[in-house]
């Protein structure tokens, strides 16, 4: 009975991982455009091709906008772990999507740093 109850949370633990909440279907901000039911993602009219990870820290940052987001957090939420987390790996995914979805990456419009602490998702 014991490890019925051991694979039944983890199950509940995978699929809460994978499902991020967002508000509606469509995001719209500036020139970003995210269409969370069919996963696709559009910048300045050109549709952006995403891993699946980077469209769940997109999804997550988008959900908590305006929130910053810690290290721990963020691998808690996209890879089901909290304090093994490596901020090293986030900070990669996090380049990696700033440079296909940012029309500046070095002068971030939507995804900010918070300097040690983590991210957030620029304000409307």
């Amino acid at each position: 009975m014991g490890e019925l109850l051991a694979r039944i949370r983890v199950v509940e633990r995978k699929a809460k991982r994978e499902m991020i909440p967002v508000q509606s279907e469509e995001f719209i901000c500036d020139y970003l455009t995210v269409n969370f039911e069919k996963g696709r993602v559009f910048a300045d009219g050109s549709e952006v091709h995403l891993t699946p990870i980077e469209f769940k820290l997109l999804s997550l940052l988008i959900a908590n906008r305006g929130k910053v987001l810690t290290h721990n957090y963020i691998s808690k939420e996209v890879w089901g772990y909290g304090e093994a987390g490596d901020p090293q790996s986030i900070r990669v995914f996090m380049a990696s999507l700033r440079r296909k979805i940012e029309k500046d990456s070095a002068q971030p419009r939507f995804i900010i740093t918070k300097v040690g602490v983590g991210y957030r998702f620029a304000d409307e």
